[in-house]
């Protein structure tokens, strides 16, 4: 692989009392961006201290129960050539940064480079049923480029609509969110009420039921998680006619395989084997 040098880059985050991981998040971004641009949406711990000791830019912007609007307001601060998005709950794997050295940045037709999120339910269990999934965190700054979803928000190109091309990594991202700890100091229970409003909106998104189901399952509501799981499965159609390797290439069925197995994971729970088995089977 050809070693290419780093563009300027900014980390835009938005925080709500994240000082369980804040420190540690913000030090293993610190070395490859230009800026760290944090937005606090109206902490009570010392997210906002710890930042700021940090060497990160601090803005404030009041909650408007939407991630997208939360998340522009910090691109909007930003000024170097690519913006990295973390959550506080979050941290660079520093085995991996190798992989930024081997981006083409000037790919011309990339507006964009997925990382692998490596979720942990406990700090000694990684990749666990919680699972593992590309998603957009390196992108060209863009005036263009926001992000659009009152939860679990998706970046598009304002003037088509559509998401941004894309490039895949190895670089990962570890994601402490579902840690009890870390859970119980952001109040992520909260976030139910933003995913059920979402889906009252718009009732046939596959992938805001997929983001649904996974709470739930983190809540141990595994009936409700099961039947939202096969909700979420995205249809054969889509994939119709497309090779292995162009499949792979697409987020639904990234996200679409793992809701099969999560929702395998939430009937095995429920001691309904025979649907695990089944939903197994659909994954393959």
């Amino acid at each position: 692989m050809t070693d290419h040098s780093l563009p300027s880059i900014s980390l835009c985050m938005i925080v709500k009392n994240e000082e369980v991981r804040l420190r540690d998040c913000l030090a293993s971004a610190k070395s490859i961006v230009s800026e760290m641009i944090v937005v606090d949406t109206g902490s009570s711990d010392r997210s906002v201290d710890i930042a700021q000791e940090m060497g990160a830019l601090v803005f404030h912007h009041p909650w408007e129960g939407n991630f997208s609007s939360a998340r522009n307001h910090s691109l909007n601060y930003a000024s170097s050539d690519w913006i990295l998005i973390l959550d506080g709950d979050e941290i660079l794997d520093p085995s991996s940064l190798l992989h930024l050295q081997q981006i083409d940045f000037n790919q011309t037709n990339t507006e964009a480079f997925t990382f692998e999120i490596v979720n942990f339910t406990s700090d000694l269990a990684i990749k666990t049923e919680a699972g593992l999934l590309d998603q957009v965190r390196l992108f060209k700054n863009s005036p263009h480029h926001r992000y659009d979803g009152c939860v679990h928000n998706q970046l598009i190109n304002l003037k088509t609509q559509e998401p941004l091309s894309q490039g895949k990594t190895k670089v990962q991202v570890l994601h402490y969110g579902y840690t009890p700890e870390v859970w119980a100091a952001q109040n992520k229970d909260d976030r139910i009420v933003l995913h059920e409003r979402a889906i009252a909106e718009d009732p046939h998104n596959h992938f805001i039921r997929f983001n649904y189901a996974n709470h739930l399952k983190i809540l141990k509501r595994y009936e409700e998680a099961l039947e939202q799981f096969i909700l979420a499965i995205p249809p054969r159609s889509i994939f119709a006619g497309l090779s292995h390797e162009d499949c792979l290439e697409m987020t639904e069925f990234n996200w679409g395989t793992s809701a099969c197995f999560l929702g395998a994971f939430c009937a095995n729970k429920l001691g309904a084997h025979d649907i695990a088995l089944e939903l197994c089977n659909e994954a393959l």
